[in-house]
């Protein structure tokens, strides 16, 4: 339909987060996910799959990635991307 094309046309990335996750956070990601699984896959083999990461394993997943980063645009990248990464995981302790 024209309203699913138009926003897929003016749909963006966003990488300024919010500080703190939404009280229904939970809620959005289950219908995020839902809607996720019809996602077109390669010979219907449906390969989806979701893991929520605990804290110690977002903490060495955003490392990871500002090192991967860090060694393709120089180590001055390496902290904001940290920093970025980490703002952007704010997940509630004990919420997962």
């Amino acid at each position: 339909t024209d309203a699913f094309q138009e926003l897929f046309k003016t749909r963006r990335t966003i990488n300024e987060f919010e500080p703190t996750l939404p009280s229904d956070w939970e809620d959005k990601l289950q219908k995020a996910i839902s809607t996720a699984i019809y996602a077109p896959n390669h010979k219907r083999t449906e390969p989806w799959r979701f893991h929520l990461l605990g804290s110690e394993s977002i903490q060495r997943v955003c490392e990871l990635n500002a090192q991967i980063v860090s060694e393709k645009k120089g180590e001055e990248i390496k902290t904001v991307v940290n920093h970025a990464w980490m703002v952007g995981s704010d997940m509630p302790k004990g919420s997962w």
